[in-house]
């Protein structure tokens, strides 16, 4: 039997396909019912230009601010 001890690393998701552990002073929005960050505030910018295509990666993942 595997017996998993609880722990304090909740992890939020990042519209890039990672996660944070301290999500606090990253920009965040809803989308489809869950709450994502946004590793910079031009992702979440790039996001809200397009949901669904930059959610689905057809939009690239910016890689600098502006």
């Amino acid at each position: 039997m595997i017996i998993h001890e609880p722990t304090d690393e909740t992890t939020y998701p990042t519209a890039c396909e990672g996660s944070l552990r301290e999500p606090g002073d990253y920009p965040s929005a809803d989308y489809r019912g869950r709450r994502f960050y946004f590793c910079t505030k031009v992702c979440l910018r790039v996001f809200e230009s397009d949901l669904d295509r930059f959610m689905a990666g057809e939009i690239e993942h910016p890689l600098e601010e502006e």
